[in-house]
């Protein structure tokens, strides 16, 4: 065998933390606008959370990932938080904040709805959806014809304003 390489390890470039790779603190200042979301799984196979099969998809931890995900990809324009996930149910609540896009052909922009609204059920589907769809194997948890329409959620958003002291009287 040839020498040729044996000076590789001066080459060698440790793995170090991407840049926002550490955890994002929400400050809610930094965003426009605010939406509670419920996600319910579309014709589920599932009852609960419980019911889906540990040994093949850890929902919580999926959900986790997902999330992060999300978060650092989108970082710049949206952020989504985990606000509810009972075990007993099988629907989510999650937090969306973000800014509406300068660009309308930004990822939260691309679709429209009828009242000229960013469309975030779309967005949502689309990202963590597809996230949890394609990677982590959520299809199993969904009907055969839910799976053929490749939508795993039934999205609601409400937009949210936080009521201070100004606003309750």
């Amino acid at each position: 065998m040839s020498d040729f390489f044996d000076n590789f390890r001066h080459f060698v470039v440790l793995p170090q933390t991407e840049e926002g790779s550490e955890a994002i603190n929400f400050d809610p200042e930094q965003y426009e606008k605010h939406y509670i979301i419920t996600l319910l799984l579309n014709q589920p196979v599932i009852s609960s959370w419980r019911e889906a099969p540990h040994d093949e998809l850890n929902v919580s931890e999926n959900l986790r990932m997902a999330i992060s995900n999300f978060n650092k990809r989108e970082a710049a324009c949206s952020f989504l938080q985990l606000l509810e996930m009972e075990m007993d149910k099988n629907y989510l609540v999650m937090a969306l904040s973000y800014n509406p896009p300068a660009m309308p052909n930004s990822p939260i922009g691309a679709e429209i709805n009828d009242a000229g609204e960013p469309d975030i059920s779309q967005y949502l589907e689309s990202t963590i959806g597809c996230w949890l769809y394609n990677r982590d194997r959520w299809y199993q948890l969904v009907s055969r014809e839910a799976r053929f329409k490749r939508k795993l959620f039934v999205i609601h958003a409400k937009e949210y304003e936080r009521k201070t002291a100004q606003n309750v009287f």
